[in-house]
């Protein structure tokens, strides 16, 4: 009896246990310790708790960026007591609000409420911006009314500070006990000014005096398109966003709430502002200076370069405006040459320059009334252009002459002279294909980039193309190649061999490792699916491998190929099943690494919803020349060892070996004239080809 009593009670204690939910301030959440901050981990301790927080709510969740249908809602409660680490994102998962969670009848700003969830996080391995999921079952509790405390005037450089050469770093010590909360920057300066998702978006910073500065991210619908606003918005977007995110203009100060985020793999503090009255008074409107245009992008030895930008000034006139240019490294010295408006442009010439050469530039605007603008900074921070008498001559060119958050230093520029860039397709636009198409120039690092979608429609993979024109895209850190001018100089070639990915580097987010590899054809063998969903309780059709399980972190592969069904990640893999290889393209997106399968032949292990394993029998092999003497190179497009057989028409063996698929291979058999079955065998994957020996 007493044996039994001890079984109950400890089954009593394990199901308290399972069920338990922790009481906790906001800053138990929230803390990191120092030393944690000093080497960049600002996860919190609390990850996967569920907990109980009160604060009281500072945004009305009906004007999220995302509060519409079933998409995910959020807002932003504050501890009512002085400090820091008082700050917190709550969010209510992808489900339609219910009665019973009443998330957007009781979240109103000024409410003191009590919310259950479970702790997580919006990042990578060690950093990401806390938040809290709450439970959809259980009801947001208002405990009463509080007035939301006043936003702390700051500085910038607390969050991200500007270092030696430009570039804006995190600063998780100074910075990290203020997310979630709101915060005040004056006198700052908009900077950085572009739009982005068809020019529906606006993507902006503010700088100080001294050059910090913070990226604005769009959480709210007063600082978005009307494209991009829910219909249950309860403020329609304000139409004067164009108007006040202007380049230039000086604010007494810009108000919001600290976010973390990842751009392009690294880590950013952003600030997000939750209406309009979280810009202050408009001290200045100095003039602007739109994204100046070089040309040729890429001069020879022997061409000058006209640079040239449209300057204006809303409450004025432009008075006049100098170019400054430098060449070698810092610390620069600077030549100036007077600008002239020519046909609504203010242009100026820079002299030819040495092969090799890197000149940097700025432009300096006055307006009538002697507000100035310097674009981008007396640093000239990333604004530059190569000498370079080989020209755009190469893939890699393009992808290594980049900017320190990944992106190409030709993004957003056309370059129609001194480009001639040959590659092979590794993917199409084909039904059966990925659906995008990828270049490769061989299998050395920063060999591959991405075409864009329908844009070589006439491309079939083994196609040589030269390409002599481009403008260079990036979209959400992913180099491409739009509307390129370009010939298929030869058909049927052999495709890079697929390079093996190493998991750890992923795991780790070792991202200047793995930018290298955007848009090449990558591979991993032996992996182990550890999430049939990693982005539960939403699907947005990918699953996680990894070399073991349990595991939460590992490389994610991504259903975007036109011969991948939705649901494959739910019904055709399944928790712990091996695969004995994936391969497919490998690229970045919405903050993690991918591999994309060009088509289900890419993956091997998959079994279909009525638990038959696919095996494809379709050709992968390479032989030239074919016909042949029996002397011939061979090269198999997989993963992995495998055997080689050649077999007579009768099916007799008469040379067996085993090859490495996408090695070359040179092959010497003593064969008769006639016709022979060539066949390779991996893992059950059998290709075969016709050989035809004279």
């Amino acid at each position: 009896m007493k044996k039994l009593l001890l079984v109950v009670l400890a089954v009593v204690i394990y199901s308290g246990l399972q069920a338990q939910v922790y009481q906790l301030p906001i800053d138990s959440v929230q803390y990191i310790r120092p030393d944690s901050l000093l080497n960049g981990w600002s996860k919190s301790k609390r990850i996967g708790d569920t907990v109980k927080v009160q604060g009281v709510v500072r945004f009305n969740p009906r004007n999220h960026m995302l509060a519409s249908g079933g998409a995910w809602k959020a807002t932003f409660i504050e501890d009512t007591a002085a400090g820091t680490w008082k700050g917190l994102n709550v969010r209510l998962a992808a489900v339609a609000d219910s009665t019973t969670t009443r998330f957007f009848d009781n979240m109103v700003p000024g409410n003191f409420v009590e919310v259950q969830g479970v702790v997580d996080d919006f990042g990578n391995t060690i950093t990401g911006e806390t938040q809290i999921n709450l439970v959809p079952t259980v009801a947001t509790r208002v405990l009463g009314f509080a007035t939301p405390r006043p936003a702390r005037a700051l500085g910038i450089d607390q969050f991200m500070r500007r270092d030696s050469i430009g570039n804006n770093r995190i600063q998780y010590p100074t910075g990290e006990q203020y997310e979630g909360m709101y915060v005040q920057f004056n006198n700052v300066t908009i900077t950085d000014v572009s739009t982005f998702s068809g020019g529906t978006r606006i993507d902006w910073s503010i700088q100080d005096a001294q050059g910090n500065k913070i990226k604005i991210r769009d959480l709210s619908s007063f600082f978005r398109g009307a494209a991009n606003i829910s219909s249950s918005a309860s403020t329609p977007p304000n139409p004067n966003a164009p108007v006040f995110v202007q380049q230039g203009k000086v604010y007494a100060y810009v108000r919001g709430t600290i976010v973390e985020t990842i751009l392009s793999g690294v880590p950013n503090y952003q600030l997000a502002p939750l209406d309009i009255s979280d810009l202050g008074p408009l001290l200045a409107s100095p003039p602007f200076v739109a994204v100046p245009t070089v040309n040729p992008v890429v001069p020879t030895s022997s061409q000058s370069v006209t640079i040239s930008a449209n300057i204006s000034d809303i409450d004025g006139t432009v008075a006049s405006a100098t170019l400054f240019y430098a060449t070698g490294a810092a610390p620069l010295t600077f030549t100036s040459v007077p600008m002239a408006l020519n046909a609504g442009l203010w242009t100026a010439t820079v002299p030819a320059q040495a092969n090799g050469a890197k000149v940097s530039f700025y432009i300096r605007a006055t307006d009538n009334g002697g507000s100035v603008t310097n674009s981008p900074d007396t640093l000239a921070t990333n604004s530059y252009y190569l000498v370079r008498d080989a020209g755009v001559n190469s893939i890699s060119f393009i992808q290594t002459n980049a900017l320190p958050n990944g992106n190409s230093i030709f993004a957003g520029k056309y370059i129609s002279s001194n480009m001639g860039i040959r590659a092979v397709v590794t993917s199409t636009t084909a039904n059966n294909d990925l659906g995008l198409v990828a270049l490769q120039e061989g299998s050395a690092p920063n060999a591959g980039i991405f075409a864009g979608r329908g844009l070589i429609d006439n491309a079939q993979r083994g196609d040589s193309v030269l390409i002599t024109a481009a403008r260079i895209l990036e979209t959400n850190g992913v180099t491409s190649l739009d509307s390129p001018t370009f010939t298929i100089v030869s058909r049927g070639n052999r495709l890079p061999a697929a390079l093996p990915m190493v998991i750890d580097s992923v795991v780790n987010r070792n991202n200047a490792y793995l930018e290298q590899f955007e848009g090449m054809l990558m591979g991993v063998n032996n992996v182990i699916v550890a999430s049939e969903n990693p982005d539960s309780p939403a699907n947005f059709g990918e699953f996680l491998v990894a070399k073991s399980i349990p595991s939460t972190t590992g490389l994610r592969i991504d259903d975007v190929s036109n011969d991948i069904p939705a649901n494959f990640n739910t019904d055709s893999v399944s928790l712990g099943q091996n695969l004995a290889y994936v391969q497919g393209i490998f690229t970045f997106g919405f903050g993690n690494w991918k591999l994309m399968p060009r088509n289900r032949s890419d993956i091997f292990g998959f079994v279909t919803p009525n638990a038959v394993q696919i095996k494809t029998a379709d050709s992968k092999l390479s032989i030239y020349p074919n016909p042949n003497n029996g002397s011939f190179t061979l090269q198999v497009d997989g993963l992995g060892m495998g055997t080689l057989s050649i077999c007579d028409l009768q099916g007799k063996v008469l040379v067996s070996k085993m090859v490495v698929a996408n090695a070359v291979q040179e092959i010497n058999a003593n064969l008769q004239a006639g016709l022979y079955l060539v066949r390779w065998e991996n893992n059950g994957r059998v290709s075969t080809q016709k050989m035809l020996v004279k």
